[in-house]
């Protein structure tokens, strides 16, 4: 009988509400990753451009414009 009333506790967990909360969790390590390499990424081209500046060149805005990614840049 003390088996049966051990059984029963550990069967009450929510599985519905532990996979919502699984999954936002998820979610949200998705999005602070994608974050993290946003900031990576313009980190590394604010060094770039510092380093073209620090040589002298003025057209260190031409050479480091993104071509790639999602998110291309708008044409003026």
């Amino acid at each position: 009988m003390a088996n049966d009333k051990l059984r029963r506790a550990r069967d009450d967990t929510d599985y519905p509400r532990r996979t919502t909360v699984n999954l936002a969790a998820v979610i949200a390590l998705l999005v602070l990753g994608a974050l993290l390499y946003w900031a990576l990424d313009l980190i590394d081209r604010q060094r770039k451009l510092e380093r073209c500046l620090n040589t002298g060149r003025r057209d260190c805005g031409d050479q480091l414009s993104p071509t790639r990614g999602p998110i291309a840049p708008l044409q003026r």
